[in-house]
């Protein structure tokens, strides 16, 4: 039986739940995995960022928060977590 290539909705999804369950480092890897193939998905970085942020890896968090902005300029949720990580 062959095994089906992971595709970056799948990834993320279980990102998301290691994310819900505070699984922080399973969660970063899993977004990771998920960039690979969406490289410009600013949903992917935005929990990336999360996980990163609950990690209490602010830098990365910091820098994924940038990212989500620097594609998608309207997210407002992003640019909330940006300025409270960086003390505005």
């Amino acid at each position: 039986m062959k095994k089906d290539k992971p595709n970056p909705e799948d990834l993320f999804e279980l990102g998301e739940f290691y994310l819900l369950n505070q699984k922080f480092s399973e969660a970063i890897k899993k977004f990771k995995e998920a960039l690979k193939l969406k490289p410009d998905d600013p949903k992917i970085y935005f929990q990336l960022g999360l996980a990163y942020e609950g990690a209490c890896f602010i830098t990365e968090a910091k820098a994924m928060f940038r990212k989500v902005l620097e594609l998608d300029n309207s997210a407002k949720e992003a640019a909330e977590h940006l300025d409270r990580l960086t003390g505005k």
